[in-house]
């Protein structure tokens, strides 16, 4: 049992003076008992057919949630923090980090971005630094950008932005496999000429574009050229066959029939997977362009 679980059925056996059975989580049940026995602070009273924990030492009680209390500001304090200060290991109970952070890089050139009354260059910044990230925690501001954005899967299309179609103008984030609420809840908030969302063609990509269309309707799909002859050359089973993706096309699948296609062109790249038995990763659009060379 965790420090802090400890911590809060103490706390509530203070200001209540017992708690039922039925209120502590059977995983735990039986080691919060043997705590009460051991300490001395409280035993098991039978009510009935239920039974409770009643206090039977205050003092000690008292003592031992004075002991298990840090001492240190938790209101401040990050959940790293307050997992250090109470489970002495900052990994352990809830490990939702404060911040999250986004690699991004512009293209082209004055892409500027502004946040409540600052605006920031982020062409110059990119020209200098080679990139910026952006921090975002739950109550973040959105911010305001009159250029485009595309969101990529894979840090390799960040990279190497040789696959960014001539003349786009704008910022590429790099979302790092699955579209985090967190992102999207700050997508909702800003404001960008356009966006679109460039994922591997497989169920995870076709998920994360779906959720990202219902709350953003304006949200396009990266489409690849000639993507068809792509997926049948360069295709990959892994991306079918792996059960959870197999899973998760299904579903989608049925979903889409039952309401509709959040893109039209999206109905055929599901046939077309279905067909090949087959996923395509983004980065063959790097490949593309060695073909292109090539010729």
């Amino acid at each position: 049992m965790k420090k802090e679980q400890l911590l809060n059925l103490l706390r509530q056996l203070e200001s209540r003076e017992k708690i039922p059975f039925s209120e502590v989580p059977k995983s735990v049940l039986e080691e919060f008992k043997t705590f009460g026995a051991q300490k001395g602070c409280f035993f098991v009273e039978k009510n009935g057919r239920g039974r409770n924990f009643k206090i039977s030492n205050q003092t000690i009680l008292k003592n031992e949630i004075n002991r298990l209390t840090p001492d240190v500001d938790l209101d401040s304090a990050s959940y790293r923090a307050k997992n250090l200060a109470i489970n002495n290991d900052t990994k352990a109970g809830q490990t939702t980090l404060q911040f999250s952070h986004f690699h991004c890089k512009s293209v082209g050139e004055q892409i500027c971005i502004e946040n409540n009354g600052l605006i920031q260059d982020v062409s110059a910044v990119t020209k200098c630094l080679g990139g910026f990230n952006i921090s975002i925690e739950d109550n973040s501001d959105g911010i305001k950008c009159l250029s485009n954005l595309i969101l990529v899967e894979n840090q390799q299309l960040l990279d190497d932005i040789s696959w960014v179609p001539k003349g786009w103008n704008g910022i590429l984030l790099y979302y790092g496999g699955n579209i985090h609420g967190r992102l999207l809840n700050w997508l909702k908030k800003s404001s960008f000429n356009g966006i679109i969302i460039f994922p591997d063609y497989d169920s995870v990509g076709i998920s994360n574009f779906s959720r990202i269309k219902k709350e953003i309707p304006s949200v396009q799909w990266f489409w690849i050229d000639n993507w068809e002859h792509l997926l049948k050359k360069y295709g990959k089973a892994d991306l079918w066959n792996e059960p959870k993706q197999f899973s998760t096309f299904n579903n989608l699948w049925k979903s889409f029939e039952e309401k509709t296609f959040p893109d039209a062109k999206l109905k055929r790249l599901m046939q077309k997977m279905r067909e090949f038995g087959k996923g395509l990763e983004q980065e063959i659009v790097l490949l593309k362009v060695v073909e292109n060379n090539d010729n």
